[in-house]
C-alpha cells in the first residue's frame, strides 16, 4: 500500500474511531461513516472490505493510544509504586474518557457475534500484551527491591484483576444503571475500593481465595 493511501486509511480510522466513541459501534453504520467524510460507501469497503475490519482497526488505535498514555507516566522509586500508578490510570482513564469503556464493551459484544479472523485476533490481542508486558516489569521490579510481597504467578494475576477493573469500569460507565441503586453507589469509590484489593494482596497484607 502506497504512503498516501495509507495515510488516508489511517485518517479514515480515526473518524470512525471518533464516531463510534461518541455513540456507538452499532449505531454507526458504513453509510453514516461515508457521509461524515463525504466519500463514497464503495471507497470504504474498498479499504476494508467488511465493518468489522475497520472497526478492529479502530479497536487497536484506541487501545495504542492508551498505551502510549500509560506509558508516557514517570518512573517512580519501587515496583510498588510503579503498580499503583498502572492499576489508578484505569481510574483516570474512566473520570476522563468514561466512552472508552462504553467502545470495549461495544466491541466485545460485536466480536462474541462475529468472531475474527486468526489475522484480526492477532493484532489486537498484541496491542493488549503490549500493556501488559508494563505490568511484568513493575513486578518485576518489585519483586527485586521487595516492595512486591505477594507469591504470585504474573500472568493469573494480571490476567484475573485487568479483567475484573475493565469488567467493573465498562459496567459503571453505561450512562444509566439497570437498576435503581446502581445510580446511587459512588462509582469512582467501587473502583477505588477493587484497586486497593488488588494493592493490599500485593505487599502481602490481603488473601485472594
Amino acid at each position: 500500500m502506497s504512503v498516501l493511501k495509507e495515510a488516508r486509511r489511517k485518517a479514515i480510522v480515526e473518524e470512525a474511531k471518533k464516531l463510534y466513541l461518541e455513540k456507538s459501534i452499532e449505531q454507526v453504520t458504513i453509510a453514516d461513516l461515508a457521509t461524515h467524510l463525504s466519500i463514497g460507501e464503495a471507497s470504504l469497503y474498498r479499504y476494508f472490505g467488511k465493518k468489522q475490519v475497520l472497526v478492529v482497526e479502530a479497536a487497536i488505535m484506541t487501545w495504542q493510544e492508551i498505551s502510549e498514555k500509560m506509558t508516557s507516566l514517570p518512573m517512580k522509586p519501587t515496583g510498588f509504586e510503579n503498580l499503583e500508578d498502572f492499576y489508578g490510570f484505569f481510574l483516570s482513564v474512566f473520570h476522563e474518557h468514561p466512552e472508552f469503556f462504553q467502545f470495549i464493551e461495544d466491541f466485545d459484544a460485536l466480536i462474541a457475534k462475529d468472531p475474527l479472523s486468526d489475522e484480526l485476533l492477532t493484532a489486537y490481542e498484541e496491542v493488549i500484551l503490549a500493556i501488559k508486558k508494563r505490568f511484568d516489569d513493575f513486578i518485576a521490579i518489585g519483586l527485586q527491591d521487595g516492595s512486591v510481597q505477594c507469591d504470585l504467578d504474573p500472568d493469573i494475576f494480571y490476567f484475573s484483576t485487568s479483567h475484573a477493573l475493565m469488567g467493573l469500569c465498562k459496567k459503571l460507565a453505561k450512562r444509566k444503571g439497570l437498576l435503581k441503586y446502581e445510580d446511587r453507589i459512588d462509582k469512582s469509590a467501587q473502583i477505588e475500593s477493587l484497586i486497593t484489593i488488588f494493592l493490599k494482596y500485593i505487599q502481602g497484607e490481603g488473601k485472594i481465595l
